[in-house]
């Protein structure tokens, strides 16, 4: 039988926009595909799920294509279309425009963003907060380290308890940021080498926010040794979570 006429061949239907963008690595691929996948959502009266794309495709690119600024501006306007909207979906766009502010050096407008995700917004019973973290470590700055400590470890906690560990990555800055501030340089550098296992957010964080304890980590002989040895992202929680609660009993312990 001979080749197949190339004018008779079945076509390859297109990929459904949804699943383009639900298959995107996050970066350039879910920054391209992503609104195509919003507006086919919209367009077939399912604004939620358009809305939850572009939580995780669109604003999670643009983070990590460090595009704060336009970060920035989408955040704002999401969080006032969900102003008396759907409470969970305003609080991560309050999130999103306090991690711009963040990642553009402004800290006292992303605590003030931070704050207002965590006192204006309702969530639904169960729903995962993903700022606590944050607050853990703004609470530690504010001057309680002993509340910092246990809030990020009652956080960590409730991961643990509900398999959840797909935020591990932001948990660990806020672990890595706190651990720094105590002179705890060697489990600020047993938990650095986990995030070069995230991909482009480890990346980031080293340069926008962990880039001078990074090097004091390096200039540190008591690091020099060590050799991280996580699996995965639980046994990660599982070393921060131990960390924290001897901190906890004893925050003046040196160990």
């Amino acid at each position: 039988m001979g080749e197949t006429s190339a004018a008779v061949r079945p076509l390859r239907p297109p990929r459904h926009p949804v699943n383009t963008a639900y298959l995107a690595e996050v970066g350039e691929d879910s920054h391209t595909a992503a609104p195509a996948a919003v507006r086919w959502l919209r367009e077939h009266g399912e604004g939620h799920a358009a809305d939850l794309v572009e939580i995780s495709g669109v604003a999670s690119s643009l983070m990590t294509l460090q595009r704060f600024s336009d970060l920035e501006r989408f955040a704002a306007t999401m969080a006032q279309r969900h102003h008396n909207g759907a409470p969970t979906l305003r609080y991560f766009a309050l999130g999103m425009q306090g991690y711009a502010a963040q990642y553009q050096g402004g800290h006292e407008e992303a605590a003030r963003f931070f704050g207002a995700a965590e006192e204006e917004t309702e969530l639904p019973a169960g729903t995962y907060r993903v700022i606590q973290a944050v607050q853990a470590r703004l609470t530690f700055q504010g001057g309680d380290r002993v509340a910092g400590y246990r809030l990020l470890r009652d956080n960590i906690e409730v991961l643990l308890d509900s398999d959840y560990t797909d935020v591990t990555r932001m948990v660990a800055v806020e672990f890595i940021t706190m651990m720094a501030a105590t002179d705890h340089l060697v489990h600020a550098a047993q938990v650095l080498p986990y995030l070069d296992t995230t991909g482009d957010f480890g990346v980031l964080v080293r340069a926008q926010l962990l880039a001078d304890i990074t090097r004091r980590i390096d200039a540190a002989a008591s690091t020099h040794e060590l050799h991280a040895s996580f699996s995965d992202a639980r046994s990660a929680l599982t070393y921060m979570r131990d960390v924290l609660t001897t901190l906890s009993d004893a925050p003046d312990t040196s160990f």
